[in-house]
This record gives structure tokens, C-alpha cells and sequence, in this order.
């Protein structure tokens, strides 16, 4: 396989270089090489500026915190908790165990990234785990850059908690939003693994976003933050409603794509998840998906997300992937402010229906594409008529113009 035979490359190269050591920079940047694999699975490094690490081993940042595995997603009922145990107020993952949850010890372990260092340039060696952990430093400070307008909106962000070497998540990665904490498993297979996928890098931290927006939302309208912790089940990271699972996946593949301007979410990575569905330059079905299947249901919305999007810039007919990044770099405005608006009115009521949801929110993009249509033909009859009635102005001053000239001679 390439990519195996790529960081065997790289191991070699490792060591006719200096190890990384315990000395330390003062510098506000450094310069990190991180990994870029192409589609036929072959590996070369980006090199990019990045905040200088506070802890090169654990490559510590203001941005990010890393974690080596992970114990248990339970949460454990602690004495006299009370409804603070439906969520974690910390954003912390925690361990099985009654005590160290009870005292807030973190499950898993503190990495050790190997590195190789020339100067204030770091190379991650051939170790996977260096690997995953080297993008997602790099494209994680990248996400922190774009929504800095947007800040106030998600306070505790940052760091944003990744666990890498996740069992159960082998070739995958997930969010666990009630916990507010990232999971990356392991790459073995031929193509781009999804840990080191940037696609998919952005859609995880996207889900992250998205569920500290619609908190601060709610709670912002019910102080006590029940309203919040109320949409997931007791003891799990997961939403209690399908129609939040939906509307997450749809805008953590939107968000993905303004980054990167890819529309194949998963078509660079294994094939094994792959499916048409998950490109958004393929035209939304006539009709909102039917199943219990979050990521249909996502892709759906999110077409309809862009639709309008474009819509509300004159743009039409234009697939997803032709479009400017100066002009995606807008939908970020419009992604903020849909979560912030339109999805915590769906769920402020507290018990509302998945069907009555996703209705809403069906409906939702229908009226808006429509008014924005209906306003693009208003504004299109009112230039008409305008240039209707400045023509015959112009051929009357050309006959003045003209009646001038014959009296001068």
C-alpha cells in the first residue's frame, strides 16, 4: 500500500535527522510539516505557520488538547449532581470509574509525539498518531482563523478536546457533543485514512460548533441550561432527536466544504462509507429523504442551505464546486446565524416531533429560495421599467439636440 510504504519513507528519513528534544522556543510561531495525501494514497507534507506548541510532546496548544484512547463514554451519576449529570458543564470526557469521575479526572492518555526538529521547523516521524495529530493542530488553528468574527457565539471552543487511537472508531470519527469532545480512530486502509482526511478533520470540528452555538442559544433564553442538556439522552453524548442529528451531519458537511471546496465529503478516504449521497454537486432528490439515516437527511438539507445561499448572492445554476472561495468564505455569516435563529427556535419548545422538525425546516428553505426569487424578479421589473422610461427621454433630447443644430445653421 502506498501510504504504508510512505511512512516507511518516512521512518527512514527520521533517522538521519535530529530527534526532537526538550528545548524550548520563545517564538509566538513555529513552523509545522503536516501531512497531505493525495487520492492514489501518496504522501507529501504542507509546510505551514502555526502557534508555537506550549508542550511539543503533547503538542499542547490554546487551540487544541489531545488524548491517546479512551475509556468509556458513560456518564456516571455522581451523589448529589443532580440534573448537572445529564451533561458535562467541563467538556471533559471522563473515566468509568464512580471516583475519578466524581473528582474530574480525564480518561485517556497524555500523548508523547515523536517529532523531527531542524531549527523552529517540526516534522511529525512515521508514527500515525504524530500524523493525525499534526493536521488536526494545523487545521483546527485554521478553524479558530475563519470563525474569529464569530467567537462570542462559541466561548468554550477552545481548546477543542480530541482523543485520537479511539477503540471503536477504527477507520472513523465522531463527535460526542454532550461531552463536547472529538474521537479518531486508527487508518489501515489503501486510501486516505479519515483521521487524516482535512474533509473530515472540518466536519467533526464543525459538529463541535454547531452544538456550543445552539447551547449558548438556549441558555441565553433559559438561564438554568436544562433546555440544552434536554436534547441528549441521559449518559451519552448523542442527541435525543434524530432531526438534531440531521440537521448537524447536513451543516458539518457544509461547513467541510466552505473550508475546502470539496463537495465529495467521503470520496477521498476509504470507499467502504462512500456513497453519491455524500456530494453536494449531485442534485437534492425532489423530495426530504424518508429512514431514520441522519446523513441523507443532511445532505438534503445542506443542498437546500446552498441553494439559498447562492440564491441570496444572484447566483444560479452553478455547481457547488464551481464556486469562488471568496464567495463560500460568505456562507459563513449564513451558517451562524441559521444555528443560531432558525435552530434554536425548533427546539426552544422543549418535546416537538423529528417529523415536525425537519418539516419545519423543509419549509423553512422553501420559503426563503421563494421570497429571494420573488424579490430577484421584483428588482428585475422595476430596472425594466426604469430603463422603459429613460429611453424615450434619451430620443427626446437627441431630437432637441438635433432641432439645435438645424437653428445654428
Amino acid at each position: 500500500m502506498k501510504f504504508i510504504h510512505g511512512v516507511s519513507k518516512l521512518l527512514i528519513a527520521s533517522m538521519l535527522l535530529t530527534a526532537c528534544g526538550e528545548e524550548s522556543y520563545n517564538k509566538e510561531t513555529m513552523f509545522l510539516n503536516v501531512p497531505v495525501i493525495n487520492d492514489q494514497g501518496e504522501m507529501t507534507f504542507n509546510k505551514v505557520e502555526v502557534p508555537t506548541a506550549t508542550d511539543f510532546k503533547s503538542l499542547s496548544g490554546e487551540h487544541v488538547d489531545f488524548k491517546l484512547g479512551l475509556v468509556d463514554f458513560e456518564l456516571i451519576a455522581c451523589e448529589g449532581s443532580g440534573e448537572e449529570n445529564l451533561r458535562l458543564s467541563s467538556y471533559r470526557a471522563f473515566s468509568a470509574s464512580v471516583e475519578d469521575y466524581c473528582s474530574g479526572i480525564p480518561i485517556g492518555n497524555t500523548p508523547s509525539f515523536r517529532f523531527i526538529r531542524e531549527g523552529n521547523t517540526f516534522t511529525p516521524t512515521g508514527d500515525f498518531n504524530t500524523l493525525v495529530a499534526s493536521s488536526l493542530y494545523y487545521h483546527s488553528y485554521k478553524v479558530k482563523e475563519i470563525i474569529e468574527p464569530y467567537k462570542d457565539m462559541v466561548p468554550n471552543l477552545y481548546p477543542i478536546k480530541i482523543h485520537l487511537a479511539v477503540p471503536g472508531t477504527d477507520d472513523n470519527a465522531a463527535s460526542y457533543a454532550g461531552f463536547n469532545f472529538l474521537a479518531f480512530g486508527y487508518g489501515n486502509l489503501p486510501k486516505l485514512p479519515v483521521s487524516l482526511s482535512p474533509i473530515v478533520q472540518y466536519h467533526e470540528i464543525s459538529h463541535s460548533i454547531f452544538y456550543q452555538v445552539l447551547e449558548q442559544s438556549l441558555t441565553e433564553k433559559y438561564s438554568s441550561g436544562y433546555a440544552f442538556r434536554y436534547l441528549f439522552k441521559k449518559g451519552r453524548g448523542r442527541s435525543n432527536y434524530t432531526s438534531l442529528r440531521s440537521i448537524n451531519e447536513g451543516l458539518a458537511d457544509l461547513f467541510a466544504y466552505i473550508v475546502t471546496g470539496q463537495t465529495d465529503i467521503l470520496g477521498y478516504t476509504h470507499s467502504e462509507y462512500h456513497a453519491e449521497d455524500r456530494n453536494l454537486d449531485i442534485k437534492k432528490p425532489s423530495f426530504r429523504p424518508s429512514g431514520n439515516d441522519p446523513y441523507d437527511k443532511g445532505q438534503y438539507f445542506a443542498k437546500m442551505f446552498i441553494e439559498l445561499s447562492l440564491a441570496k448572492r444572484k447566483i444560479k445554476n452553478l455547481k457547488p464546486s464551481l464556486v469562488a472561495a471568496s464567495t463560500r468564505s460568505e456562507f459563513i455569516e449564513d451558517y451562524f446565524s441559521f444555528i443560531k435563529t432558525k435552530v434554536t427556535e425548533l427546539y426552544e419548545g422543549g418535546s416537538i416531533s423529528d417529523r415536525d422538525i425537519e418539516g419545519a425546516i423543509e419549509k423553512y428553505f422553501q420559503d426563503q429560495i421563494e421570497k429571494v426569487e420573488k424579490g430577484k424578479l421584483e428588482e428585475d421589473k422595476k430596472e425594466l421599467n426604469q430603463s422603459s422610461e429613460e429611453e424615450p427621454k434619451v430620443k427626446k433630447d437627441s431630437e432637441s439636440s438635433e432641432s439645435k443644430e438645424q437653428e445654428v445653421e
